[in-house]
């Protein structure tokens, strides 16, 4: 029994025992053959840790911002805050001005309006990561001497990005609230993993050779990157 919720995942893929902690639960992940007995052993050594994982993440969900998906709501885009405006109209759409967000909702539409307005913005932010990493990631592997086969976006807890074998990038669209040198940070850490699938002191290398201020970004992400969530 531990003091927190627990998930053992057991996988004849996996050849290596790992511990992940997510969304306030402990995850451990075994190869086959690892015994319970192993798994509380890795648990003990790694108490404090796991402590201290939980706890941040705790004091990072009592600092989210709950969005209303109101009129006056406010969500961001490119580091600034938009005020965002809801009305009912003919047709469904979403506008952007500076520091506006304009959604109309269909009046035929029978779903709340709270989770009408929250699937436009996931939709906007989707759209427009698309655009923004498929204009600039082809031109910086190029430049690696690398080449993207496909850009791609999807919102996920666990990562803001992912460089496939295949040169598949793959980017978090919430990443577009983020402040523009972390976008391209993101940009940047991904396209180098065409060259350096690992995160050896290469790859740092290479990093800080497109972006110098890397860390800083880095830094944002990690202290700040659960803010962009909703």
């Amino acid at each position: 029994m531990t003091p927190y919720p627990l998930t053992i995942a057991t996988s004849a893929r996996r050849r290596t025992l790992a511990i992940q902690v997510r969304a306030g639960q402990v995850i451990v992940r075994r190869p086959r053959g690892v015994s319970d007995a192993e798994v509380h052993a890795l648990l003990v050594r790694k108490s404090r840790w796991i402590k201290a994982k939980l706890q941040l993440q705790a004091e990072r969900l009592a600092t989210e911002v709950e969005h209303s998906f109101e009129t006056g709501d406010r969500f961001d885009w490119l580091g600034q805050a938009q005020v965002l405006t809801v009305q009912r109209g003919r047709e469904s759409s979403l506008q952007h001005q500076p520091g506006a967000i304009h959604i109309t909702l269909s009046s035929r539409a029978r779903r709340d309006a709270r989770t009408l307005v929250r699937e436009q913005l996931l939709q906007w932010y989707a759209d427009c990561a698309l655009q923004w990493f498929t204009e600039r990631a082809p031109a910086l592997a190029a430049r690696l001497g690398k080449r993207v086969s496909r850009v791609q976006v999807r919102v996920t807890r666990s990562k803001w990005g992912h460089c496939t074998s295949r040169a598949v990038l793959q980017f978090n669209p919430l990443i577009m609230q983020a402040p523009l040198p972390v976008i391209e940070y993101l940009l940047v850490h991904e396209v180098c993993h065409l060259r350096e699938p690992n995160h050896s002191p290469a790859f740092w290398s290479l990093v800080a050779e497109h972006c110098p201020d890397y860390k800083a970004s880095r830094r944002w992400l990690k202290e700040q990157g659960h803010s962009l969530f909703f």
